[in-house]
């Protein structure tokens, strides 16, 4: 079987007597002044957004009740909004800028405070923040100034489908010192607070059974005189322990028995200076105690065998025994969301005793749990962009280089979350080898020339028209002659020289007189 485990955010809140009770509210995004616009999938509204961009949450409230015993409005509300990456802001305002810096998916909600301070249901928000797809380069093979390179951005680059799965979980650390109570060290009620935001939006409590156990980590030197309520999100409540349970038994291994009496203190237990004040009253060892209608228990709390004197045995919770009865039924919880504010509260009905809860746990049925989430972001095809791109054909871009030295080439991609990813390539670019032969060569017939570049050339290879492939011929026609040079870059270049053979003069007769 799988326990949930959720540990207590502590938040001590002193007791305030409010004239009039809560009046509902409902809260919502106001989808169409979001930025981006969220999107609806399967119950949950999810932002769509690029990292290092910012989104622009947009709340609004509903009091359906408004004006029965005050006034509610949006002006007169506070926003209290948790961005799921360890970042809180509270506006008077019902909207807020926020930025994301790691590309991952997040849980994030709002709950809207009226003036008298009641909540409303944790508004729940996904933030699905995009990823870069391309994770690998590889520059292009050298080209020769003024041929055609062409970059096919699809083969230089490799991306893939950025897919990240967010873990749904929450865990809470505290520890609350319960002094005295009533006419000792008010306040009188001493609550530990914890925010569950992870379960589908209309997710509620709908059997006892849906509620495994609670348990809490706690001590206390005397129990007869504390009660403890569960209290859930609607402020529906089921009594975990009633006042006068337990009479002078005690919890757990306390360390002060009676207030600012420690086992080795002989201080007087009236000194109120130590009743109220933790430092001087230093926590026990806490032991667990659950409450199940899940599991076999032993009635409620203080009612059964003791451990040698008067300590209650703790819950064994490995083994699944030492469950207690909870003082009221859990069905008066049906009905309850699963998200928002579930509190346990302690009462210390009378003074001369104190204790410590460390942290209490909430273990639900397992087909209720949260699960995690995952997405995916596709891509569209690369394509490429810099210097000398006389054209594109799909995603090749067709470059004629018109400098010698090395160029960058920057490759850019669109994702459907319309998040722009680049990343920058470089084109060596060569100079084409030096030929340089003469424009025209004459002479006479029966005479040859020796035709050759004037610029040397190391490591190169050599065409000429006429089929040899050495640096210079020997001709004696006459035509034309087209020499192309070859460097170890694969550059080439060519020249051309004319070869004229003037003709014989005819012979001239000589008549002597």
């Amino acid at each position: 079987m799988i326990r949930f485990r959720l540990s207590v955010l502590l938040i001590i809140i002193n007791y305030i007597a409010i004239a009039q009770p809560c009046q509902h509210i409902d809260g919502a995004f106001d989808t169409t002044a979001c930025i981006p616009i969220p999107v609806a999938e399967e119950g949950f509204l999810y932002f769509n957004n690029c990292i290092d961009d910012s989104i622009l949450f947009v709340a609004k409230g509903y009091y359906p009740e408004n004006f029965s015993n005050y006034t509610q409005h949006d002006s007169l509300s506070t926003f209290h909004w948790d961005f799921g990456d360890g970042i809180t802001a509270t506006t008077l305002v019902p909207f807020v800028k926020h930025k994301y810096n790691l590309s991952k998916g997040y849980d994030m909600h709002v709950i809207i405070k009226d003036s008298i301070n009641c909540s409303s249901i944790p508004v729940l928000g996904r933030v699905r923040i995009s990823g870069n797809p391309i994770t690998g380069v590889s520059n292009p093979a050298p080209g020769c100034i003024h041929d055609t390179v062409y970059l096919v951005a699809s083969k230089l680059s490799v991306y893939q489908p950025f897919n990240y799965t967010q873990v749904s979980s929450q865990r809470y650390d505290s520890t609350t010192f319960i002094p005295d109570g009533q006419n000792t060290c008010p306040p009188y009620h001493y609550v530990t607070d914890v925010v569950f935001t992870s379960f589908l939006p209309s997710q509620t409590i709908t059997q006892a059974s849906d509620i495994l156990s609670v348990c809490a980590n706690m001590e206390h030197g005397y129990m007869g005189d504390i009660s403890m309520k569960l209290i859930c999100p609607n402020g529906q409540e089921a009594m975990l322990k009633g006042q006068g349970t337990g009479g002078s038994k005690y919890m757990g291994q306390p360390a002060c028995w009676f207030s600012g009496c420690s086992l080795n203190d002989v201080r007087s237990c009236d000194n109120t200076e130590f009743k109220c004040d933790a430092t001087k009253n230093p926590p026990g060892i806490g032991w667990n105690y659950c409450w199940s209608q899940f599991y076999p228990t032993v009635g409620q709390v203080g009612n059964q065998a003791t451990i040698g004197t008067n300590q209650i045995d703790s819950t064994h919770i490995a083994a699944g025994t030492g469950y207690f009865d909870p003082s009221s039924s859990f069905t008066n919880l049906v009905g309850c969301p699963l998200n928002g504010l579930w509190t346990i509260d302690i009462t210390d009905h009378a003074g001369a005793d104190n204790g410590y809860i460390f942290e209490w746990t909430l273990n639900l049925d397992p087909a209720l749990l949260p699960v995690n989430w995952g997405y995916q972001v596709n891509s569209n095809s690369p394509w490429c962009e810099g210097p000398d791109i006389v054209g594109y054909m799909g995603d090749t871009a067709i470059v004629v280089p018109s400098t010698v030295g090395s160029q960058d080439y920057v490759i850019k991609l669109l994702d459907e979350y319309d998040c722009l990813w680049d990343t920058t390539i470089t084109l060596v670019i060569n100079p084409l080898p030096a030929v340089n032969l003469p424009t025209e060569i004459d002479f006479c017939p029966g005479e040859s020339a020796v035709l050759q570049s004037s610029e040397p050339c190391v490591d190169c290879s050599y065409n000429w028209n006429t089929g040899d492939k050495t640096p210079s011929i020997t001709v004696s026609n006459q035509g034309e002659y087209i020499l192309e040079v070859l460097d170890p870059n694969e550059c080439s270049n060519t020249d051309t020289t004319n070869v004229v053979v003037h003709p014989t003069p005819p012979a001239i007769q000589i008549k002597h007189n």
